[in-house]
């Protein structure tokens, strides 16, 4: 009964993502099927602890585990809120630090040299290759891809008007490349109304995350780039080209959508030209 309320309360209110939703809702599933105790205010931190040290046992990663309790935080936190308990046990526990792995990104003239051999003699080649232009010169996350209407852009000043994570707004620019395939793409691509979607399959309904990323991985192999590429491969090297180029973090922050400048951060450790460029400029010895 409360799990039920709780997923319905992941989507309405803190609208989160369907693949965070299935991830919450299938580890709180496994807790509660197998640890929770009945009722749930019979909890304690002893507990919580226990099914902490169940998880190492199992030999799990720690960014597993942390989202393992992170879901559990939640739904206690949601149980809270409704009056099932009184507190929240999870809250008190502490979780080993997390490093963030460093991103993975493609050097910028391999990347200018694979996006510049992507045909475009069909409309199926021609939106492939605009989708591709579109992650790399807006840093779009592969979401907010294939959720992009036509009414999203504006031509004149190259702006996407976009919902990102949390259902907050903002806005990417675009380069002129992109701007060019997307005029192609839509002289090709007959539309109805400026609401519907840019990436649509044959039933009308916009292109999956999974097929974008799909299409991508298989573009990347074709077409010369022999690392692992992936949508977000294209958003971190975006990030990074910038950082090279000379862009402030904030400034970059505002283009990916990042909460936090925290996030924003991770590209200066995968950014080796701007690190000899500022060791050159501001060190004596440089």
């Amino acid at each position: 009964m409360y799990f039920e309320a709780y997923l319905d309360f992941l989507k309405s209110q803190n609208r989160y993502s369907p693949l965070t939703i299935r991830d919450y809702g299938r580890d709180v599933n496994e807790f509660d099927s197998v640890y929770a105790p009945k009722p749930y205010a019979e909890l304690t931190l002893a507990g919580c602890r226990a099914y902490l040290r169940d998880l190492f046992n199992k030999s799990l990663s720690a960014r597993s585990i942390a989202r393992k309790v992170a879901a559990l935080r939640s739904y206690w936190k949601f149980l809270v809120s409704i009056g099932v308990v009184q507190e929240n046990p999870w809250e008190w526990l502490t979780l080993p630090k997390i490093g963030r792995p460093l991103p993975n990104v493609v050097a910028s003239d391999a990347l200018q040299t694979f996006l510049d051999a992507l045909p475009t003699l069909t409309p199926v080649q021609l939106r492939n290759r605009l989708m591709c232009e579109l992650i790399y010169s807006a840093g779009l996350r592969v979401s907010e891809l294939a959720a992009l209407k036509v009414n999203d852009f504006h031509f004149e000043d190259q702006e996407i008007r976009l919902m990102g994570k949390g259902k907050k707004e903002r806005i990417a620019l675009f380069g002129d490349t992109a701007k060019f395939l997307l005029l192609r793409f839509l002289e090709f691509r007959p539309v109805s109304s400026s609401n519907e979607y840019l990436f649509e399959n044959s039933k009308k309904r916009p292109l999956s995350v999974r097929t974008i990323q799909r299409i991508v991985k298989q573009l990347a192999a074709q077409y010369g780039l022999k690392q692992r590429v992936t949508p977000h491969t294209l958003r971190h090297s975006f990030a990074t080209a910038l950082l090279n180029g000379g862009a402030d973090l904030k400034s970059i922050q505002e283009l990916l959508g990042h909460a936090s400048l925290a996030a924003t951060q991770i590209y200066t450790h995968v950014s080796p030209e701007r690190l000899q460029k500022t060791l050159k400029k501001a060190h004596p010895r440089g």
